[in-house]
């Protein structure tokens, strides 16, 4: 498939009006880093400065959409541009280095894939690069793929199933209590006076610890409970005593309150999560659907089995703020 065919594509199926993309392939690597953008894994790239001035090319800005090609100049996916930075090279951030999704991910592995790519790309056009030289770092986001309806479903069945293979039972309090010892020392937790947490299932970490915590401290906790088969809401719970079995047989707030509560920080769950901070769920949508309503920070609780470095996600998946397993803290 060429780039104009998955770009009518594209645009007809999500009825986007927007007319103008460009399509381009990677100057290096060229099949494997299209697969890894395609895969979700590879969502930055960063060019010197320089090049754009001497091919006199504009810069990418927020919101362009890009056709990504393989060696073949066959299209994989559609990408849109979320922030461009403009900085030297050497205050490109670990950050970054993660994002591009290339060898360990680590800031020092790409300075020394870029610092020898860029001076190649720079000499063919009679220009020197150093350290002080000035990159454009990319970020973006995957809206479409090619095949993408097929793959994401392959995709999700499949870690799903890794995880039912994987069992927290014999482990969901000592994780539970170690996730708590890492998130009561975040910004977020300690400026939270409400905080929307979740009662934990058999396969997730044990949140009592948490909540009697956090009521200790003088916080308000709330919990889910199903409004629909579709939707839910929050309401605030002072003892455990105020909950009772809900749809899914699991405890959920008997008091419902007319007005939703002002919640300062949301603690959800997963089936896995990725290090970047995407979150897959059982695939009913209740969370999906509750999260684009708030803007407040939202931090998935993931045990260190259930994290992985990358999960196919749409463009209207929710990326959190920030990942906490029982031996971490993963920062987007």
């Amino acid at each position: 498939m060429n780039h104009q065919e998955l770009w009518e594509q594209f645009t007809k199926e999500r009825n986007i009006s927007a007319e103008t993309y460009v399509a381009w392939a990677f100057p290096y690597r060229t099949g494997a880093l299209a697969e890894l953008v395609w895969k979700g894994v590879k969502t930055a790239f960063a060019q010197p400065y320089p090049l754009y001035e001497v091919k006199r090319k504009p810069l990418p800005q927020a919101g362009n959409y890009s056709v990504i090609l393989d060696e073949n100049e066959e299209a994989l996916c559609i990408v849109q541009t979320i922030k461009v930075s403009v900085l030297p090279f050497e205050q490109v951030s670990t950050e970054h280095a993660r994002n591009e999704g290339e060898g360990d991910g680590s800031i020092a592995y790409w300075k020394m894939v870029h610092e020898q790519l860029f001076q190649k790309e720079m000499k063919d056009y009679g220009l020197t690069f150093s350290e002080k030289t000035d990159v454009v770092c990319e970020e973006f986001e995957v809206v479409y793929r090619k095949g993408e309806d097929e793959a994401y479903k392959k995709e999700k069945d499949r870690l799903r199933r890794y995880a039912g293979t994987t069992s927290i039972s014999d482990r969901r309090n000592e994780i539970g209590y170690r996730m708590y010892e890492r998130i009561q020392t975040m910004p977020q937790w300690q400026n939270a006076k409400t905080i929307g947490l979740f009662y934990g299932t058999a396969t997730e970490p044990d949140t009592t610890y948490m909540m009697q915590q956090a009521w200790s401290q003088g916080k308000t906790v709330c919990l889910p409970y199903c409004i629909s088969m579709k939707d839910m809401e929050y309401a605030p719970i002072a003892s455990m005593d105020e909950l009772q079995v809900g749809l899914f047989g699991i405890p959920e707030p008997k008091n419902r309150p007319e007005c939703a509560p002002d919640v300062d920080l949301w603690i959800i769950p997963c089936v896995m999560a990725d290090k970047k901070g995407y979150r897959l769920g059982h695939g009913m949508g209740f969370y999906d659907r509750f999260l684009h309503k708030t803007s407040k920070p939202k931090i998935i609780l993931c045990p260190e089995c259930y994290l992985v470095d990358s999960i196919l996600h749409e463009p209207w998946d929710i990326r959190c703020d920030a990942v906490v397993s029982e031996t971490d803290i993963y920062w987007m």
